[in-house]
């Protein structure tokens, strides 16, 4: 199987993962936290320091907010390092979830690096065989202005889809982020076989 057969196929996992943790709960929330690295190498010891400090960032954020994690599972694929945070159903809106996710991402010195998607069940009413469907909550749909480019101010989407910058600019732009960071140290980077 090729990579980008396998990056697509461990995609697809993931949101039949979300689906399912949605159905055993339609009233909860989900969060999936990935990280940003464009290109083929998603998987080393580096990358899995950034995303446990992301973890454990998302983590204190959440209990924080008091928002109640049900379950969190980490698992590491061709698509790279992934985690499912199956939220009780509470007092805070989606809304107000992903407004303490995007802070995380906008303000965490390697938040850039983060991707937080939240997801929740709305009602379905014109199909009588499926009472709910999952929907992600985007940026947009709260009038925020998408994420910027690592290299350039333009919309990050923009820039990833026309290709517009060199894949070696992109990873001296991450390195820099992750090299100007207090808590990544050399004794914090994990083992290179990718389990977390």
């Amino acid at each position: 199987m090729s990579l980008l057969a396998e990056i697509l196929e461990a995609r697809e996992r993931r949101v039949l993962r979300i689906e399912c943790c949605l159905a055993s709960c339609p009233k909860s929330f989900v969060v999936s936290l990935k990280l940003n690295i464009p290109g083929s190498k998603k998987i080393s010891p580096l990358f899995q320091s950034v995303f446990l400090i992301a973890d454990n960032e998302l983590k204190k954020k959440l209990t924080e907010a008091a928002v109640e994690i049900i379950t969190a599972e980490q698992s590491s694929s061709a698509a790279g390092y992934e985690g499912i945070y199956v939220l009780a159903p509470q007092s805070l809106s989606a809304v107000d979830i992903k407004l303490l996710l995007i802070e995380l991402e906008d303000n965490d010195p390697l938040g850039r690096l983060f991707d937080l998607d939240l997801w929740h069940t709305v009602e379905v009413l014109e199909h009588p065989d499926k009472k709910y469907a999952s929907r992600q909550i985007m940026r947009r749909d709260l009038g925020i202005a998408e994420r910027k480019c690592l290299v350039c101010d333009n919309d990050a989407i923009v820039c990833a889809r026309g290709r517009r910058h060199d894949p070696e600019e992109l990873m001296d732009r991450i390195y820099s982020l992750v090299n100007s960071d207090s808590r990544i140290t050399i004794s914090n980077i994990g083992g290179d076989d990718g389990n977390i």
